[in-house]
């Protein structure tokens, strides 16, 4: 293949994050060959109206094996935008001034992000099915809930087999991050500072 694509009021979207952006003006998509290269896409968060830039290639082999080579840089982009659910292991928005490299084979992906926080982050862990001192049993029983949600671990293990993560976080004293203990009484603990992540 041989050619140009362009691109007008389109977007890329990650719903896991719950990040939207829009890419700004006409993108250009190379075809070469087996590759798409992204020219330089300028992306723009739908929400908060941040920016960043998206560059690189998407290669494969006769359709079959996808091979990415993409780099997003910003000084301000929000890459987090997720709210408290029954489920959620985290939530919160967070913006950063950094980069983030994907690279390989999209069934052994590698993702290496070097970054800091910007102004706005807040990064929320909850704390659900804590079980208090008092209530630690030395006997254990199964029950058909238990092993539902061990299967459920297994299959997330399972997809995030091939996924290799390299972090190099600068939080800065911007940054809120906070351990709900407790939803429903609103006990939490809260804390700002700096801490580099690597």
């Amino acid at each position: 293949m041989e050619g140009t694509l362009r691109l007008k009021n389109a977007g890329l979207k990650f719903p896991y994050l719950n990040v939207d952006y829009d890419f700004e003006g006409e993108s250009e998509i190379t075809l070469l060959q087996q590759s798409f290269i992204l020219e330089d896409f300028k992306l723009l968060d739908t929400k908060n109206k941040t920016r960043g830039i998206l560059k690189g290639d998407i290669s494969h082999f006769n359709f079959k094996q996808w091979f990415l080579r993409l780099k997003i840089e910003s000084d301000n982009l929000m890459v987090l935008d997720t709210e408290n659910e029954e489920e959620a292991l985290y939530y919160g928005t967070a913006y950063i001034d950094g980069s983030a490299d994907i690279f390989g084979l999209t069934d052994r992906l590698t993702i290496d992000v070097n970054a800091k926080t910007m102004p706005g982050t807040i990064f929320v862990v909850p704390l659900k099915d804590v079980e208090t001192v008092d209530s630690f049993s030395l006997i254990h029983f199964k029950s058909d809930e238990t092993v539902v949600k061990e299967r459920q671990n297994e299959i997330a293990l399972e997809a995030l087999k091939g996924l290799t993560l390299n972090i190099d976080l600068e939080v800065t004293k911007d940054a809120i991050a906070q351990v709900v203990i407790d939803e429903v009484y609103g006990s939490q603990l809260s804390s700002k500072g700096y801490v580099i992540f690597k």
